[in-house]
């Protein structure tokens, strides 16, 4: 039997919200660590820059001085420090707040186990874009919960945030329902539990 992560439904938040939607926002929840693939999203955004894009790309999470710098470096030679900020570790309900705020979600990592992240993502009904590699390609459903592109390919990530910018709304809203339907009975709390009771009865 497989145990999988759980997350807490949105209306459990009870959170309070910043009301600015006038850029794209993107968000990654990570650590700092050459693992994450953040080189790939943040060179995504670069290309995405050049093409008149207005987003803002927020990066939650923290890592050791080397990674830290080299990120920062990156995008200050990129000249996205207006665009791409690092906010460094929150608490896990600040970070909801970030992750309730913002419009696509990005998992660029070059390897990857069953993520938390993507999966609160897809609970808040996020549209969600993750590389294809490790337990990502478990966390979403192609093209009906979310979207999958291939690992350290910064082009494809970038093609991908514009396709999805460019749904409809229709087509939007109709992603972020099968992405909460899904999480929402295999993911929660409760179906959790159950499987400990079920693991621990056999």
């Amino acid at each position: 039997m497989i145990i999988t992560p759980a997350v807490k439904p949105l209306n459990d938040a009870n959170l309070e919200l910043p009301q600015n939607n006038s850029r794209i926002k993107l968000l990654t929840i990570s650590r700092l660590h050459w693992i994450k693939g953040l080189e790939t999203s943040i060179e995504a955004v670069k290309l995405l820059k050049s093409q008149g894009i207005d987003f803002e790309y927020h990066i939650v999470g923290d890592g050791n001085i080397k990674e830290t710098e080299r990120y920062q470096f990156l995008v200050k030679e990129y000249e996205l420090q207006d665009d791409v900020i690092f906010h460094g570790k929150l608490s896990h309900q600040d970070t909801l707040k970030f992750l309730e705020f913002c419009d696509i979600y990005l998992q660029p990592s070059i390897s990857e186990g069953f993520c938390n992240a993507v999966l609160e993502a897809q609970s808040y009904g996020k549209l969600c874009i993750v590389s294809e590699t490790g337990g990502l390609v478990e966390n979403i459903v192609p093209n009906v919960t979310g979207w999958l592109v291939p690992k350290r390919n910064p082009n494809a990530l970038a093609n991908k945030i514009k396709e999805v910018i460019n749904l409809s709304p229709n087509e939007k809203q109709m992603i972020s329902i099968q992405a909460i339907e899904r999480i929402t009975p295999y993911f929660s709390m409760e179906e959790q539990q159950r499987k400990f009771v079920m693991f621990y009865e056999e």
